[in-house]
């Protein structure tokens, strides 16, 4: 998706794959203590969490974007953005949408 991935939600009934991956326990108390919900990564082999930033909900429940440090986390157990991808999900997804449509096509 160029500026992140997606956690993957696996063959199944509903959305319960995605679920398990969001609320990994490794991440899952630090996130929600803090007023996040991871649902991506970085791009590539890049593996900090791409997370609603909860705490920023506006009127319509939209809010930003944010990339977090993973290193942060396991390593010294607190939370640590390090950067904003997007005002609100509505911009990440028009962002996206841009992204690919300026892609090249083979």
């Amino acid at each position: 998706m160029g500026t992140y991935r997606l956690l993957a939600n696996p063959p199944g009934n509903g959305l319960n794959g995605f679920f398990q991956k969001m609320s990994h326990p490794n991440f899952w108390d630090i996130f929600t203590s803090a007023g996040f919900l991871q649902f991506g990564k970085g791009p590539d082999v890049d593996y900090d969490p791409v997370c609603f930033d909860i705490k920023t909900r506006k009127q319509g429940g939209d809010c930003r974007i944010v990339k977090i440090d993973h290193e942060e986390i396991l390593c010294n157990n607190r939370i640590k953005v390090v950067a904003e991808l997007a005002p609100s999900f509505y911009h990440l997804v028009l962002q996206t949408i841009k992204l690919a449509d300026e892609a090249p096509r083979f």
